[in-house]
């Protein structure tokens, strides 16, 4: 439990190491790699895919940076 709550609050792999006295590098290693793989798993059972038919997707083009006008008003 406390390497979850240690990835929950965004505990560096080292930290956690520490508090728990493990010697090992690869073994909160492994266990972030697989909290990661469960989290990505839930996400994508719990998301509704985006569109569809008779749906209409929107973007915000701000949400993707200011790429463009950067480089107009660089040069």
């Amino acid at each position: 439990m406390f390497i979850i709550n240690g990835w929950l609050n965004g505990q560096t792999r080292e930290a956690i190491r520490e508090s728990l006295g493990i010697k090992n590098h690869n073994s909160i290693s492994a266990y972030f790699s697989k909290l990661q793989n469960m989290s990505v798993q839930l996400v994508d059972a719990l998301l509704e895919p985006l569109g569809g038919v008779g749906k209409i997707v929107e973007i915000d083009e701000s949400m993707f940076g200011k790429s463009e006008w950067l480089f107009c008003n660089f040069w």
